[in-house]
């Protein structure tokens, strides 16, 4: 059986995410992405990386 790939295209952000700290101050654009994400997987997503280290996460609530 053959699947064909499907891509999909999504909108950037240049703005700096790096001293972020909530998911609600992140740019529209990267919110759309990981809901999209979400939604994809059938999971919510708690952590977020901003940055190279291990201290650059966002915790997010997804208590349902």
């Amino acid at each position: 059986m053959t699947s064909k790939v499907q891509y999909r295209t999504f909108r950037g952000w240049k703005k700096d995410t790096s001293k972020t700290t909530s998911f609600a101050d992140l740019p529209k654009e990267c919110k759309e992405y990981i809901q999209f994400i979400e939604g994809f997987m059938g999971a919510p997503i708690r952590w977020i990386g901003i940055g190279p280290g291990r201290e650059s996460m966002i915790s997010r609530d997804v208590s349902m």
